[in-house]
């Protein structure tokens, strides 16, 4: 080790807590923060994600420079988002990806993503077997579940001060959209379901190392349950079987009793899970009727094996290189035309679909073999009760994200992998191939200067979004000294300001045409998709304008697309006769 004068290695200490301390604190916010506002919902509470997980990066690069360190191990799963990276590029380059602004996400997202990979894996290495500075890897990471569970549990406090309508003026407090199914702050039930299995893992696993007593634990599994419950999230009901069954099976000390009271837990569970539409019914209507009512949990699938058939469709069309990561909207409205019923979605709801869709059948054939053969090593590894931790925290995101797209979330994306990076570090004493810290540093750096740009510029945009709404909808004034801001990292969310100034018309310019094509192919919103199909019918592509609302009334169904319909028809009688001959569907 080398020698440091005594003063400057206790401040390295001093400023490495810090920096862990506010990366957790970070993360815990990202979940309770409620801002969500157009165009980017979910900004607000993902950029504090990124940003914790920036400062523990900090806290692990000042501990190595603390100690001299000069090369940090890259695990082996960062090469699959390094690869996914250079494919996304090769994609942009050769215009499957349309947006620059998408390949910066997938840039930023991949990028971030493997620096919560360095860290858990380095941490976990670094810690392992010893105490540094009368610190253990073991209270690390007991730290770090406890932080997920009082996440977990203030959001289970939101969530049913959100179903019972309590503090109505409270501004810290996302208001739901729907009383019964409650999401917290994260706004969406379906990902308070799958923060409660987070924090039933990092529960057991406490529990388990004796670090919180039975009566805490007791009261801590009830409000788990009743939050689980209050937001009818299938997919977090069979989060949690999977994971009491982890559980049960990896931890081969536990007790028959144990066992008997775990079941006896998911038995309770469904019950109150399958019992809360109708105990929710009662209090809200104040009644008895309410307990007789038809309130029931909604086991209907929403439309995905059908959307699942419409994507293997588009797939067969391009099956090679694919649509173009995260062009899921591009390949739905190839194919939907065709077909009577649709969603507009911009995600497969299944990370495996949405990898074969956008990378093509090769890419997704050959990650699905090396994913295979590298979990298939790690569960032949010997387990520990932190190995189990790190896995058993991927279980409620991985069931989530075969209906869903929570891993697009970075927020639960980047805990995972940096739980993944500390799985790997604690399965294999194997070294790995060694980055020199001050590439690493000055990659870090890079990547956080790539962040800070793009939340500069999506501050800009939100205002600029909120001014292109108040002028499509005739509200107000613009000043007319407003500037709008010129954008060169986010451009997708800058289409998105601009078609909504923009007036279908004949005439209309080539590159008009194509901005607004791109636009609809990535948002498929009403508006967007209407203003582009009104566009190519009044500049000669009159198939192409029928195929597009063929696509909306799919997407959208009959009942909505009547409007269109009627719009339609009054734009023809009145500014466009030239148009009568048009077959609106």
């Amino acid at each position: 080790m080398t020698k440091r004068p005594a003063g400057r290695f206790v401040i390295y200490g001093g400023l490495i807590v810090i920096a862990l301390v506010v990366g957790v604190i970070f993360m815990v916010l990202s979940w309770l923060q409620p801002m969500h506002m157009m165009p980017w919902t979910s900004w607000h509470s993902e950029t504090l994600a990124f940003w914790g997980i920036y400062s523990l990066a900090m806290s692990l690069l000042l501990h190595f420079r603390r100690y001299g360190k000069q090369s940090i191990e890259i695990p082996t799963a960062a090469w699959f988002l390094m690869v996914l990276m250079l494919i996304a590029i090769v994609q942009w380059v050769t215009g499957l990806i349309v947006f620059f602004g998408n390949l910066v996400v997938i840039f930023v997202y991949s990028a971030t993503g493997i620096v919560a990979l360095l860290v858990g894996f380095n941490f976990g290495r670094e810690f392992k077997g010893e105490k540094q500075d009368g610190v253990s890897l073991e209270k690390i990471v007991h730290y770090f579940a406890a932080a997920i569970i009082i996440g977990a549990a203030l959001s289970i406090v939101i969530a049913l001060i959100q179903a019972f309508q309590v503090w109505g003026d409270v501004s810290w407090i996302n208001r739901a959209s729907t009383n019964r199914r409650p999401g917290g702050n994260l706004g969406q039930p379906n990902h308070l379901a799958t923060l409660i299995g987070m924090g039933v893992a990092s529960l057991l696993y406490l529990f388990g190392d004796k670090k919180i007593g039975k009566y805490a634990t007791g009261l801590l599994a009830f409000l788990f349950l009743v939050g689980l419950a209050i937001t009818e999230s299938r997919s977090g009901l069979v989060g949690l079987g999977l994971l009491i069954g982890w559980y049960c099976s990896k931890n081969v000390s536990i007790s028959k009793v144990t066992k008997a009271l775990l079941v006896g837990t998911v038995c309770l569970e469904v019950f109150i899970f399958l019992s809360w539409p109708k105990i929710f019914t009662y209090i809200d209507s104040g009644g008895l009727e309410g307990l007789l009512s038809d309130a029931n949990v909604n086991f209907s699938t929403a439309g995905r094996f059908m959307v699942w058939d419409q994507l293997l469709h588009a797939v067969r069309s391009r099956p090679w290189f694919g649509w173009g990561i995260g062009e899921v909207g591009a390949a739905n409205n190839f194919v939907l035309s065709t077909y009577e019923h649709g969603l507009p979605i911009t995600f497969s709801h299944n990370i495996g679909l949405d990898l074969l869709v956008g990378a093509g059948g090769p890419v997704f054939l050959m990650f699905s073999i090396i994913l295979w053969f590298y979990f298939r090593r790690i569960l032949r590894s010997k387990w520990s009760s932190m190995a189990w931790f790190a896995s058993a925290l991927v279980i409620p995101v991985g069931v989530h994200s075969m209906f869903e797209f929570p891993f697009a979330y970075s927020y639960f994306l980047l805990p995972v992998l940096l739980a993944l990076g500390f799985l790997e570090s604690q399965m294999t004493d194997e070294s790995r191939m060694g980055l020199k810290l001050h590439y690493a540093a000055w990659g870090g750096a890079f990547l956080m200067l790539i962040v800070l740009c793009g939340n500069v510029e999506y501050i800009k945009l939100e205002e600029d979004y909120r001014v292109a709404r108040f002028e499509a909808l005739k509200i107000g004034k613009t000043p007319e000294e407003y500037a709008r801001p010129n954008i060169y990292l986010l451009t997708q969310l800058e289409a998105l300001a601009e078609v909504s100034r923009v007036k279908p018309k004949p005439g209309m310019s080539e590159k008009e045409i194509e901005l607004l094509r791109r636009a609809a192919m990535h948002y498929p919103w009403f508006a967007v998709q209407n203003r582009y199909a009104i566009s190519l019918a009044l500049n000669g592509d009159r198939e192409e304008a029928v195929r597009q609302l063929k696509v909306m009334r799919a997407m959208h169904g009959e009942k909505a697309f009547s409007g269109i319909r009627s719009y339609w028809q009054q734009q023809i009688l009145t500014t466009y006769p030239f148009l009568r001959e048009l077959d609106i569907p």
